[in-house]
């Protein structure tokens, strides 16, 4: 089965979980980061001319751990299997191939991956007392990089989800002390451990529980203890990249508005035997207290990043999340809208981003330790409760703890999958943080050699830098529209200008400037032979001839009104790191950007005849599949009826759903039992692709009225490749891709 979906993919052009042969690069991005701590550029006086912070090759033994967040639950394709998950490896932990640490392994800074060792130990569920006595031990010695993320269930994560947002089990104190004494209840494998009274405290009092629990000693203590532990594991010149939490309401909220009289809870309030307490409303002042909770989540494991040395460095990517749109609650959204594009924490019954069912069960049990155990715990004894699910079809009304035969105890998946990834972050998410620990470790690698020795801080500790308002904002460019240019050479381009603008801020021009230069930074038509200050970037400038740079520096735009606390060499820096590092052999630049600083914006623009062409979204083209591809198999049989109905089961999955480039591709599959034949179907945004226009709807690509539409298309890779025995083919439609395979 896996050859045919790697033929499928191959015939996308597209990288995915389901092709482990072909590398996913997670260092491009539609959002840009920041702002970053630090930048830098080759000079004159640095001894080390030729080296590129960018190059991460160095960097052969990386490890992960933590908790879920680390994990990745629910983000992709569970790794591992289900055969054996008593040992508490991937599957059983919940680990994701789409998880933060999984995507910086795959990255292409760090080179051959097969040079490279990657220890995954993250688990679903784990307090940082867990992380350092069961996960820090199995990681080697000589570490040159850890990502740990650990806390949140210290804080008591669990509790608050199901008291303040989903009350999978929150009785009255009058309802616990009868389940104590009931047979049904006591006949619950791990009852007696249980404090039932907990889980009365309603909302308010889970929320006080957690603060103490946070400002407590023993927080601070673990927190500690784990980074000690974990340093004896780091290399030399090791460090470990401690990375946060973010906050999941958005901050635009206000008494009154939509969420405050919402309620997110799951269960038949009084619907049983025993009484539930109230449906708890998303109330200002609790989605407020919950976001505090996370801020000082944060400052606890700053403080303890501070403690441990220059080691450990503190991953802050809190103000993407908080600037993405995607938190939940933001203004003018109807909660819940599970399915609203962008979402960087899992909702209910968010659409899987591979486009299966969020229900989909994986068939394996919950088993202790883990979030979802804890979740499904919590089911348990709702139901023997006498309460039900309010629907249905997305859960059992029944469960029962066992033991397997080495006595672990594990629960029956009584909640659909869809609900063990709540509160986690997306794959969207995923891909934000595993940009800023590339970043940091860039930054880390850059202050190793000393390249930015001119704009570096006193301590050199970029975990302690934060955004200021002297700082310039983060660069906006569309990393999806690439101009050809390496970045190396772009960070020639700039110089001569920057020198002009130091000129004219020190003569208090304040009417700005713009240049149109030539790749080696000379202004055009008034080109003057020179040379590249100080710099010996490959690939030679000289082989960008036909690209023309615009650089401009508004005086007047946006917040140009006050003293230029970041030069123009900075500002071009910082926008040479944000939108230059967009992965392949030359590290292209996007065609523009700019960036917003105290005394105006700095921006440029390629143009010229050399700029890669756009795909017309309108230009359609087949090619039908080789059997020989197969390596062996053979194709179908086929049935056309059956490809019919499998086509139109598929094209309903993408009703209203539109993609982007680098978005995970759409999949279907179907085995057809009496004649041993799989039905694949792939629609997906073309690697490398660049387009006018931004998104394309994946069920009408051209338009309602359009003939190409998404079931026409499937039916013509299957009945106009008649002669390859109903493998099918795909049909190109501007960057996407329609695939099909039956063999």
């Amino acid at each position: 089965m896996g050859v045919l979906w790697q033929l499928a993919i191959a015939s996308l052009g597209i990288s995915t979980s389901l092709a482990a042969s072909v590398p996913t690069n997670t260092s491009h991005g539609v959002e840009n980061k920041d702002p970053m701590p630090q930048t830098w550029s080759k000079r004159a006086d640095s001894k080390t001319d030729d080296f590129d912070p960018w190059d991460l090759s160095h960097i052969t033994k990386i490890a992960a751990i933590g908790d879920s967040y680390s994990a990745g639950i629910g983000a992709g394709d569970r790794l591992g299997n289900n055969y054996d998950p008593t040992k508490m490896g991937a599957w059983a932990c919940s680990r994701y191939d789409k998880a933060y640490p999984n995507l910086v392994n795959e990255n292409s800074a760090f080179g051959d991956s097969s040079k490279r060792k990657f220890q995954f130990e993250s688990c679903s569920g784990a307090l940082t007392k867990d992380v350092t006595d069961d996960q820090v031990k199995r990681l080697d010695d000589g570490q040159h990089a850890i990502m740990l993320s650990a806390g949140g269930n210290d804080a008591g994560l669990v509790d608050i989800l199901n008291q303040c947002v989903y009350q999978i089990f929150a009785p009255t104190k009058e309802a616990a002390a009868l389940m104590e004494t009931s047979p049904a209840f006591k006949a619950i494998e791990w009852f007696k451990d249980a404090d039932l009274h907990k889980y009365t405290r309603g909302c308010d009092g889970t929320l006080e529980d957690s603060k103490k629990l946070i400002e407590g000693g023993e927080f601070s203590k673990n927190l500690d203890s784990l980074l000690s532990k974990t340093k004896e594991k780091l290399a030399k010149d090791g460090k470990i990249y401690y990375t946060g939490y973010a906050h999941f309401w958005s901050d635009s909220m206000s008494d009154g508005d939509s969420c405050s009289k919402k309620t997110w809870s799951v269960y038949n309030q009084g619907g049983g035997k025993y009484a539930l307490q109230p449906a708890v409303k998303l109330t200002v002042d609790r989605r407020k207290k919950m976001n505090e909770l996370v801020d000082a989540v944060n400052k606890k494991i700053a403080e303890a990043v501070k403690r441990a040395g220059d080691q450990v460095v503190f991953v802050d990517y809190e103000l993407d999340v908080r600037t993405s749109g995607g938190q939940f609650c933001e203004k003018g959204v109807d909660e819940p809208n599970p399915d609203r594009k962008g979402l960087m924490f899992y909702e209910l019954e968010i659409s899987d981003p591979l486009g299966m069912s969020p229900f989909k069960r994986d068939g394996d049990d919950a088993f202790e330790g883990t979030f979802e155990y804890d979740l499904n715990r919590l089911a348990e004894l709702t139901l023997t409760a006498g309460s039900t699910f309010k629907d249905t079809s997305h859960a059992k009304n029944s469960t029962e703890t066992k033991k397997n035969k080495e006595g672990k105890r594990f629960v029956d998946a009584v909640l659909p999958d869809g609900y063990k990834r709540i509160f986690h972050p997306t794959i969207k998410a995923h891909k934000s943080i595993a940009d800023y620990l590339v970043y940091y470790m860039v930054i880390a690698n850059g202050e190793k050699h000393h390249t930015d020795a001119s704009s570096s801080t006193s301590s050199g500790r970029c975990s302690e830098l934060k955004p200021t308002e002297s700082e310039p904002t983060k660069p906006k460019c569309d990393l999806d529209m690439l101009s050809g240019v390496s970045y190396k050479v772009f960070n020639g381009v700039y110089d001569k200008f920057c020198k002009q603008v130091d000129k004219n801020q020190k003569e208090e021009k304040d009417d700005g400037l713009a240049w149109m230069v030539d790749a080696h930074g000379d202004k055009i038509p008034n080109r003057k032979r020179g040379f590249l200050e100080g710099r010996t970037p490959p690939p030679n400038p000289d082989s960008y001839k036909g690209f023309n740079f615009g650089l401009v520096w508004d005086r007047k735009s946006d917040k140009g009104k006050g003293k230029c606390a970041t030069s123009c060499k900075s500002a071009f820096d910082k926008i040479t790191l944000a939108c230059g590092h967009t992965g392949g052999e030359q590290n292209g630049m996007a065609r523009d950007a700019s960036v917003s600083t105290a005394c105006g914006k700095f921006s440029y623009k390629i143009s010229g005849s050399r700029m890669p062409k756009l795909e017309d979204p309108r230009h359609v083209e087949r090619k039908c599949n080789d059997p020989k591809d197969l390596k062996g198999k053979d194709p179908g049989p086929v049935s056309s009826d059956q490809q019919a109905e499998e086509t139109n089961t598929f094209c309903d999955m993408t009703k209203g759903k539109k993609l982007r480039a680098h978005d995970d591709p759409i999949k279907y599959e179907l085995f057809d039992g009496n004649t041993g034949t799989w039905y694949y179907y792939i629609v997906g945004w073309t690697t490398g692709c660049q387009s006018s226009v931004k998104e394309v709807d994946v069920e009408f690509p051209l338009g309602k009225d359009d003939k190409n539409n998404c079931r026409s298309l499937m039916r013509w890779t299957y009945k106009l490749c008649g002669d390859n025995g109903g493998l099918g083919g795909y049909y190109e439609v501007g960057c996407l891709k329609y695939a099909f395979v039956g063999a």
